[in-house]
């Protein structure tokens, strides 16, 4: 059974979808967290998104809105003031309000994304098999032509005959 389509590029196993949120959305969050202790500021962010993008570039909108909603916990919970709550502080709020809009904004725009190049690689292949219907016609097309040039000939030396028992 096959769990990765190499055509699409996208993961088709609905365990292995879901379970690519969950373990993407862990690992920016350690990594949100080991950046931290290194005294780097506000990197949660956008590394947060970067998963949610990933997410829904490979798996999909189910494990996207998966993603967003365990982003946003880990986000209110770790980066949020007061830490370790799932409270927001009034002065927090538009940060998370951000965060919450941005990450909603990636994930549809990578949506988007994904379901235009699925028209494309629909519209291509629709193109190759009419390409190829196309050449299968002028194939035919050539091998009528040539029954009808060898018929053309049999008609000429036919008629050659026929002038020649007439004379």
């Amino acid at each position: 059974m096959a769990y990765w389509s190499d055509e699409f590029d996208r993961v088709q196993s609905p365990m292995l979808r879901y379970g690519l949120a969950v373990v993407l959305v862990a690992v920016s969050v350690a990594i949100a967290l080991l950046l931290q202790v290194y005294e780097f500021r506000e990197i949660e962010l956008p590394v947060l998104l970067l998963a949610i993008g990933v997410v829904t570039w490979y798996a999909g909108n189910g494990p996207a809105v998966l993603a967003v909603v365990l982003s946003t916990t880990a986000f209110n919970y770790l980066f949020v003031e007061p830490l370790y709550t799932l409270y927001v502080s009034v002065r927090d709020l538009p940060y998370f309000l951000v965060f919450v809009l941005a990450a909603i904004i990636v994930a549809s725009f990578s949506a988007v994304r994904r379901r235009i190049e699925d028209n494309l690689r629909h519209a291509r292949d629709r193109l190759q098999i009419e390409l190829e219907q196309r050449k299968q016609r002028e194939a035919e097309v050539r091998k009528l032509n040539q029954e009808l040039t060898l018929r053309a000939a049999e008609l000429a030396t036919a008629n050659k005959e026929l002038e020649s028992f007439g004379y």
